[in-house]
């Protein structure tokens, strides 16, 4: 059996179609489809009901899945510990990194060019998005969490504090000008992030008011904040260094939120994690040092 087969199932069983799966596989949606297709011709089973809303699995499809996982768990595990770069190659290459959106642009993208500087030979992939990649599957090498490794992580991951995300209320710059922020209406997350303690805090502050937007992009609600859609909870990275904001003076800080940074343990040794979690706890310990007290 060839591994990458396994590899391409996995992709469309766990996305449930082509097209993620090629996005993550990094191929056409054409190439997944025929090496499905060769896998099932080698196994002599359908393993996936072929619909126009996406791949559902078969009860052969359910049985295939719940074998190969074990497989997929020592593939992955034998190749973070046997493909460790040399002392030569150890900083030559590509890390991957997965963040939240505005801390991949606002803190790590303006900075990346001290990173280079000290490591000319190595190339960064820097992932963006509000779900969890899974690191033992190698999506990346390493990521940015606001939670610590989930329990069922826990053995397999080394979590590293970084310090805290502060966050505040902002409105634009305009309407402070105009209106008080209590009088305006507000943007909010999306109904499955309504648990957030960004989306808690204003949702207790405008009691019964329902969001003029939500949404579950912190981008989104930025710019919506930015042109006058009303007063949104930031990162105060990102609020107090925006000329179009303006905080609303509270008494002390509504949020403040852990961030972890977080690897397999398996690359414990690996000296590109290593450069890259030195450079990244850089970057934090010089929000800290300039967060107002």
């Amino acid at each position: 059996m060839d591994w990458d087969d396994i590899k391409y199932f996995l992709a469309v069983a766990r996305s449930g179609g082509l097209t993620v799966a090629s996005i993550e596989l990094n191929v056409s949606p054409a190439t997944v489809s025929r090496r499905i297709e060769a896998f099932e011709r080698s196994l002599n089973k359908t393993l996936f009901i072929k619909r126009q809303t996406g791949y559902l699995l078969t009860d052969d499809g359910e049985k295939v899945l719940n074998s190969v996982g074990a497989v997929e768990s020592a593939v992955m595990q034998f190749e973070r510990q046997t493909l460790q770069p040399s002392e030569q190659e150890a900083f030559d290459g590509l890390i991957r990194i997965a963040a939240p959106e505005l801390i991949a642009a606002y803190l790590i993208a303006p900075r990346l060019n001290e990173f280079f500087e000290k490591y000319p030979l190595l190339r960064v992939e820097l992932l963006t998005g509000l779900d969890q990649v899974n690191l033992s599957r190698r999506v990346a090498d390493m990521a940015l969490r606001m939670t610590p490794p989930a329990k069922g992580e826990e053995g397999e991951h080394i979590a590293h504090a970084l310090g805290n995300m502060n966050f505040a209320p902002y409105i634009s710059a305009r309407q402070a000008n105009n209106a008080d922020w209590r009088d305006l209406p507000y943007i909010s997350w999306d109904e499955a992030r309504s648990h957030y303690p960004m989306s808690t805090w204003i949702a207790s502050t405008y009691a019964g008011a329902q969001p003029l937007l939500t949404s579950n992009s912190l981008n989104v609600q930025l710019a919506a904040a930015r042109h006058d859609i009303g007063l949104s909870v930031l990162p105060t990275f990102v609020g107090d260094t925006d000329p179009q904001l303006v905080r609303v003076a509270l008494e002390t800080p509504i949020v403040s939120r852990p961030l972890w940074i977080v690897y397999h343990r398996d690359l414990r040794g690996n000296k590109r994690v290593g450069a890259m979690r030195d450079f990244l706890t850089e970057i934090f310990n010089d929000i800290e040092d300039t967060e107002p007290q």
